[in-house]
């Protein structure tokens, strides 16, 4: 019964700050000099655009996979 209201705690704790931590998300992935940029910004991305959204189901059966290679990024922004 422990875990079952830890859990039911840890939701409502979750709930009330999702404001907060969505600002937040959306502040990292917008800012260029975070270490974490692209991770929120994948973060954002996936759940603005789910995978199944994305892809016309009847054009293709194979499994879709979207791969963000950050040390590609890297090294174009340290080219520039």
């Amino acid at each position: 019964m422990k875990i079952a209201k830890f859990k039911t705690e840890s939701m409502e704790t979750l709930a009330h700050n999702a404001p907060k931590i969505a600002s937040r998300l959306v502040e990292i992935a917008l800012h260029d000099d975070h270490p974490k940029q692209l991770e929120a910004i994948k973060m954002c991305m996936d759940r603005l655009v789910p995978i199944q959204k994305a892809v016309d189901d009847s054009v293709s059966s194979r499994p879709i996979a979207i791969n963000i290679q950050v040390e590609s990024a890297k090294r174009v922004i340290e080219a520039s």
